[in-house]
């Protein structure tokens, strides 16, 4: 409204965004449902990072959030610092913390084969057959993480990680703060199923063996909380895309994780997120020049529009989505 300042806008924006994001992720995870795109439709959950839209944050890096399964997540401050400083309004107290340039463990990530530690990993769909293995058996150099150095003096967001069926329909983002972790990725799956638990059969991401690791050690090793959510994520199929499975040399990887070796991805789309990056970068520039709110809202108004486009849904079209998103979908482990 004209009414309404700026500051205003932006506040009203902010305020709104987690209840539209839900009705988001409830239509376009389940738009089967309304109008499914042939026999293929929502087979496979392709998940990928994409670092061109890089929007300014505040310099504060402590912020953490904590869920039914993870109790600690460090994600940083997703604000936009105000204009002549670092930090943002609720940050602004603070003074930029000196950064500790001695070396530390945390700022290189540990190489596999140096891990000697045994986990039991399910052969077939990581549950009707159990085998130790060896963690050292994932060598596959494939970390995405960046060390902790860099991450504390950058100002700037790590872009964005899109989850988007293989039919092209992206049902779910989140914004990356702290480079592209493992963790944050398994978290953002994990709400996923928490507002509607229809994901498709696979999963496919390009560091595939280092999530399943950590899927499995977090649940070992009390780091996660076992959840309905969590139980139902460990009956997904996982793998890698195809584009990125010829950078996986590890042999446990190469004959669990490679696309050919599941019949349920045999003639589907793996590379759905790469397809979406090709359209998304024409407009990383207006992206990254936009504050908090603004970008967040933009994201998913574009993302929704695109669907729309995409299934030849009319977006104007009032309550089409009713049906969907207030239908009962119980969590069935």
């Amino acid at each position: 409204p004209s009414t309404m300042g700026r500051q205003h806008n932006d506040a009203f924006l902010y305020s709104i965004f987690d209840s539209f994001y839900v009705l988001f992720v409830k239509f376009w995870l389940n738009h089967g449902d309304f109008k499914p795109c042939g026999s293929t439709c929502c087979q496979a959950l392709v998940v990928d990072g994409n670092q061109k839209l890089r929007r300014r944050i505040c310099f504060d890096k402590t912020n953490t959030i904590s869920t039914a399964e993870m109790p600690f997540i460090k994600v940083g401050c997703d604000r936009t610092p105000l204009y002549g400083s670092l930090y943002c309004s609720a940050h602004l107290p603070q003074q930029p913390a000196s950064v500790n340039t001695k070396n530390d463990d945390n700022n290189h990530p540990v190489r596999a084969s140096e891990v000697n530690t045994n986990s039991i990993i399910n052969e077939k769909n990581l549950r009707t057959k159990k085998i130790l293995i060896q963690h050292e058996a994932i060598s596959c150099s494939t970390l995405k993480k960046m060390p902790n150095e860099y991450v504390d003096k950058c100002m700037r967001s790590f872009g964005i990680v899109v989850y988007v069926t293989n039919c092209n329909v992206v049902v779910a983002f989140t914004e990356i703060f702290r480079s592209e972790t493992i963790k944050e990725i398994l978290n953002g799956l994990i709400s996923i199923v928490n507002i509607s638990p229809s994901l498709p059969p696979c999963i496919v991401y390009d560091d595939a063996c280092h999530l399943v690791r950590r899927l499995i050690d977090g649940q070992i090793n009390g780091e996660f909380n076992i959840t309905p959510a969590l139980l139902y994520l460990n009956k997904k199929t996982f793998n890698i895309d195809r584009m990125h499975i010829s950078n996986h040399k590890d042999k446990w990887c190469r004959k669990h994780l490679d696309p050919a070796n599941n019949p349920l991805l045999t003639n589907i789309n793996t590379e759905s997120c790469e397809q979406l990056f090709s359209w998304t970068n024409g407009y990383a520039t207006s992206f990254t020049n936009m504050n908090a709110s603004r970008c967040r809202m933009m994201l998913l108004f574009t993302f929704h529009l695109r669907n729309c486009f995409l299934k030849k849904i009319n977006p104007h079209e009032f309550n089409i989505g009713k049906p969907v998103v207030t239908k009962n979908r119980p969590l069935v482990i």
